[in-house]
């Protein structure tokens, strides 16, 4: 489990965040994420690489987006946000996360390695999933775009759309690095 705490959370705040966490699934998601990223590294690339559309987006959700999400809901809880708000939270954060996951595959085909700070072209060296691979540059980048879409329908339908969580968004879709 990934607990992101303040300094100075207080055993209750701690308890809320992992009630929440662990009544929305949020342990096992973390969880999986981290072994199915560590089973990656050791050597399990053929299993990998069979991945399907819903898989690809599932691997995606157990790694940077899982530690998104995280983040959000528990910034959420520890504010003291009710569960409508946790949930519009949980859900834009889940789509914050793949649209990063999908944005990071197309810089990784796209990107300069000075910008990005990494290898470019790493991925398709080590025949990894990604969604370019999966679906090509265009229509990668129309699914962040849907994927931003719908944090921002998140937003709106808990009236939280004013403030920095859209432009956030924004910038996720339109980075470089």
């Amino acid at each position: 489990m990934v607990i992101v705490m303040a300094p100075d959370a207080t055993d209750s705040d701690v308890a809320s965040v992992v009630a929440h966490i662990e009544t929305h699934g949020g342990q096992a998601f973390v969880s999986r994420g981290v072994m199915r990223t560590i089973i990656g590294v050791v050597g399990t690339e053929e299993v990998l690489e069979t991945l399907d559309a819903d898989g690809l987006r599932r691997m995606h959700a157990l790694k940077t987006g899982a530690l998104i999400r995280a983040s959000a809901v528990c910034g959420a809880v520890m504010g003291g946000a009710d569960e409508k708000t946790i949930a519009a939270i949980d859900a834009y954060a889940r789509e914050v996360g793949l649209a990063f996951q999908i944005v990071d595959d197309i810089l990784d085909v796209e990107g300069e390695s000075h910008e990005l700070g990494k290898t470019a072209g790493k991925d398709a060296a080590g025949s990894k999933p990604t969604y370019p691979a999966l679906f090509g540059i265009d229509r990668s980048r129309v699914l962040a775009s849907e994927a931003i879409d719908r944090a921002k329908a998140a937003l709106l339908d808990a009236k939280m759309h004013e403030g920095w969580l859209g432009p956030i968004a924004d910038w996720i879709v339109k980075r470089r690095s």
